[in-house]
């Protein structure tokens, strides 16, 4: 679980792997009328691919070379990285945490919708329950030390042995998440695509 270990080149592949996949949505919504959702998905792209960058310091892990020295006073771990400053830390921690909480929301409101028999282009942008467990995973490890006395599925595994064992945890699930979030819409834009003639 540690830098430059299993789970990090897991969360490289699976950011880089959503990015690619990110792509590919938006190119099989790109002759249909979603223009938004094909722009959307284009940013999620970027975004994803900037993601694994900062994973591998931009080269610098796999390269070798030296830390700027603009960064290399401000950077928790030295390297050519934004994401690791020491004054971004609590927002990374902050995103982890309410996008879970509304990337679940976002499931049960697509799961009732559905229910009622409502199907409408948010498909494309709510995600689907199925994510539920890995999304969960992700609030009980980063959910914060004023709630760990009350974090009961975290004192349990702690109990048995099973605690937190580093911060690559949440990361690991969040790429898991992307890969299905971004195959599933994919699936959906090309037999969107396929319907319409395109």
């Amino acid at each position: 679980e540690g830098e430059g270990g299993l789970s990090e080149w897991w969360v490289v592949a699976t950011y880089l792997a959503a990015a690619v996949l990110a792509g590919a949505t938006a190119w099989a919504l790109w002759a249909t009328r979603h223009t938004k959702l094909r722009h959307l998905y284009l940013v999620m792209a970027v975004a994803f691919f900037l993601g694994a960058m900062e994973e591998i310091s931009w080269g610098q892990r796999l390269f070798g070379w030296g830390t700027p020295a603009i960064l290399r006073d401000v950077n928790v771990q030295g390297e050519t990285t934004l994401h690791n400053l020491s004054s971004a830390d609590t927002a990374v921690f902050i995103l982890f945490f309410w996008g879970s909480v509304m990337a679940l929301a976002g499931g049960a409101l697509r799961a009732i919708w559905h229910h009622g028999g409502r199907v409408t282009s948010a498909d494309f942008f709510l995600p689907t329950l199925v994510m539920a467990p890995a999304l969960l995973m992700i609030l009980v490890w980063r959910i914060g030390e004023p709630w760990a006395a009350v974090n009961l599925p975290r004192l349990v595994m702690e109990a048995f042995g099973f605690g937190p064992q580093g911060s690559e945890i949440p990361e690991v699930l969040l790429g898991l998440c992307l890969c299905i979030y971004t195959y599933t819409n994919l699936v959906r834009a090309t037999a969107l695509a396929k319907s319409t003639g395109t």
